[in-house]
């Protein structure tokens, strides 16, 4: 959960405000955050290789929560 709340959440909510003009940003915020975040789901899909869910055999709320950010 750290994860998400330090880490995806900042930079989702960057590039989601570029995306729909909630707020203003520079573009050079926005293009920083959607790096990071191209970077932060990297490692994301590297956690998953060779397994369905990130934490253990079954989903929880560790999927669900990062779904959720996502």
């Amino acid at each position: 959960m750290a994860y998400t709340v330090t880490t995806l959440a900042p930079s989702i909510h960057k590039v989601m405000t570029g995306i729909y003009g909630t707020d203003d940003i520079l573009k050079s915020e926005w293009e920083e955050a959607s790096k990071d975040l191209k970077s932060y789901i990297k490692v994301l899909n590297t956690a998953l290789e060779g397994q369905k869910w990130l934490a253990g055999a079954e989903m929880s709320f560790a999927d669900l929560y990062v779904a959720g950010a996502l």
